[in-house]
């Protein structure tokens, strides 16, 4: 049986399984997963991290590794026919150095860079167009390594640009994935009497994710963010809204019930997204799922975001991106007319999305296929 090892550096949750479609994969290969996360991250501690969830009935081994020198030992002694790179690690960092001289093992990148990013707006399209095209020249001279792979899930210039130098595979996202599998549309169980709107949770403040950046969590004002997004709620529902708050995956379960005037739903974003008049976020990527639905979307922001500078600049390309304007929260107590405020701020399909989806979750040369069936394709070739 040929071996898949997964090099990752935040440990895998359900969705990350269902992501990479490990479970179909391991009924035909060999899986291990190594968790370098407290390798790259010398500040976090194991109790920081949210606990791994592995079916009992599943094969794959997960393994973590808290001494670099003991990572490359188990590197060097192993034999895999294909390492996936769940990692931002590039080809000079000693972990993929090590797995790059392995002559029979392929080493498998996916790049799928989001609109968080701001690659598509001035300046920065710009100037990653120049270092694309200067890069470009760099490794047409450069001898090509057949077995470092990459696989493009999005037409941007940042996925072309760390892509290159590689054999390349074109493909969609993980939403994308998830969205060929979902046959049928989900419909709730009694029948719909109120507009219904989802909320994509970030989890801010207390997503573990946070905590790989200078604890950024610990500067979040909590009380201040949660009591404007319960006061938004009771004016949703005072005027007649149907509000389902979407948990993040990673995010303690008791931490969601600080939230009010909202039905708490757990592991089933898609299907709410898919049934929703309106679908709120503030900069989740979970609006890949909202924008193939061709939903109306609000963007949320509130001053208490800034203490994240990667999500407060998201909420602002994506406010430049579509030539609309987000939803302040730091107003939301004096709106009387709630309808009215939320209909200035709404964004509805438009020709936007098309491009959106090209660029971000299905490239234009995509088979459709399932990832597993990629996977599978690249280690037998």
């Amino acid at each position: 049986m040929k071996k898949i090892l997964i090099i990752t550096w935040c440990p895998f949750t359900d969705s990350h399984f269902e992501n990479y479609d490990l479970y179909e994969l391991s009924k035909n290969f060999d899986i291990t997963i190594y968790d370098i996360t407290l390798i790259l991250f010398k500040k976090i501690t194991p109790k920081n991290l949210i606990k791994k969830k592995i079916s009992k009935y599943t094969k794959i081994k997960y393994i973590s590794f808290f001494n670099l020198k003991k990572l490359i030992h188990s590197i060097k002694k192993v034999e895999p026919n294909l390492v996936i790179n769940n990692t931002d690690l590039k080809n000079n960092h000693i972990i993929i150095k090590e797995i790059l001289r392995k002559k029979q093992t392929k080493l498998l990148s996916i790049f799928n860079y989001s609109w968080t990013e701001g690659i598509d707006l001035f300046p920065k399209n710009i100037f990653y167009s120049i270092k694309y095209f200067i890069n470009k020249i760099i490794f047409y001279f450069n001898k090509k390594n057949d077995n470092d792979i990459a696989i493009i899930t999005g037409n941007n210039l940042l996925n072309k640009l760390r892509a290159l130098g590689k054999k390349k595979y074109y493909h969609h996202s993980f939403a994308y994935d998830f969205f060929l599998k979902k046959k049928r549309k989900f419909r709730l169980k009694s029948k719909r009497k109120k507009k219904i709107v989802s909320y994509i949770d970030s989890g801010f403040g207390f997503h573990p994710d946070f905590l790989l950046n200078k604890n950024l969590s610990k500067n979040f004002d909590k009380k201040s963010y949660i009591k404007k997004i319960n006061i938004f709620f009771l004016k949703l529902k005072k005027a007649g809204y149907k509000t389902y708050f979407l948990a993040h995956p990673k995010v303690k379960i008791n931490y969601h019930k600080l939230f009010k005037n909202c039905e708490i739903i757990y592991n089933r974003t898609f299907d709410y997204i898919s049934l929703s008049d309106i679908v709120m976020f503030t900069s989740s990527s979970a609006i890949d799922f909202a924008i193939l639905y061709k939903k109306k979307l609000l963007n949320l922001f509130s001053s208490e975001i800034k203490v994240y500078p990667a999500n407060y600049k998201a909420i602002q390309y994506f406010s430049r991106k579509f030539n609309h304007l987000f939803l302040n929260l730091d107003k939301i107590e004096h709106e009387i007319n709630i309808d009215k405020t939320i209909n200035k701020k709404l964004l509805h399909p438009n020709s936007e999305y098309y491009r959106y989806i090209n660029s971000y979750v299905r490239h234009p040369n995509s088979k459709n296929s399932k990832l597993s069936e990629l996977v599978a394709k690249i280690i037998l070739n």
